[in-house]
């Protein structure tokens, strides 16, 4: 009875298996369906604004421009100030309000560039409209410093700048401490790429890892990008 009923037996696991590739398949699918949900910039008349793949209007066109959205995120301008818009969910987390704002990085992190009119509206000096600022994804200011120049996040590392000098920094906005043997020293700092930096003292060049711990000591007169 066994032998006679085994190849059934077979027959009806082999179904059972392709139900079931086929339910994980079909589940799979509909997850990436879900994570890839498309959204698309659109222009209406000068205005720009933002609708999805069903064509339902999430942000209204209402800026004169619209810088592509970088997580989400994408940075606006509105009578000639700059914001930005969660374009997930429509809510304009940066009202347009500085001069400049750069693209939000990976990590969620935008730029601005204070100018007049910002400060005037939170009363800072003006001697201070160049200043520089991070902000999170929230719109909200990271930390209270104002900076001559900053650069975008990458590898959760920044780059400050206060006068000539330049440094990195964590996502805290903590200047990251490179030391040379034993020594903390004052380097060019370069963007991070695959978790590393490019520094340069002395005039040569080396890396360094998101920690600030040197990896490389300066041997080099270039090294390129990873």
């Amino acid at each position: 009875m066994r032998d006679f009923l085994f190849p059934y037996f077979c027959a009806v696991n082999q179904l059972l298996m392709r139900k079931y590739i086929l339910a994980s398949f079909v589940f799979f699918q509909l997850c990436q369906v879900i994570a890839q949900q498309k959204i698309s910039i659109v222009q209406e008349g000068k205005l720009w604004g933002v609708i999805d793949q069903d064509g339902k209007v999430v942000v209204e066109p209402s800026y004169s421009h619209m810088k592509p959205v970088v997580n989400w995120i994408s940075v606006v301008r509105e009578g000639g100030l700059w914001g930005a818009v969660n374009v997930k969910t429509g809510v304009e987390i940066v009202k347009p309000q500085f001069r400049k704002m750069l693209d939000f990085s990976e990590e969620g992190i935008g730029i601005a560039i204070l100018g007049e009119e910002y400060c005037r509206n939170n009363d800072i000096s003006a001697s201070n409209e160049d200043k520089f600022i991070y902000i999170d994804a929230e719109g909200k200011q990271i930390g209270t410093k104002l900076y001559d120049k900053l650069y975008p996040f990458n590898d959760g590392v920044g780059i400050a700048a206060e006068g000539k000098r330049k440094y990195y920094v964590n996502s805290d906005l903590e200047e990251i401490i490179i030391t040379l043997n034993g020594e903390i020293v004052q380097l060019s700092v370069n963007p991070f790429s695959e978790g590393l930096g490019i520094i340069v003292h002395k005039k040569k060049a080396g890396l360094v890892d998101v920690n600030g711990k040197v990896v490389l000591v300066p041997t080099y007169q270039k090294i390129n990008s990873f």
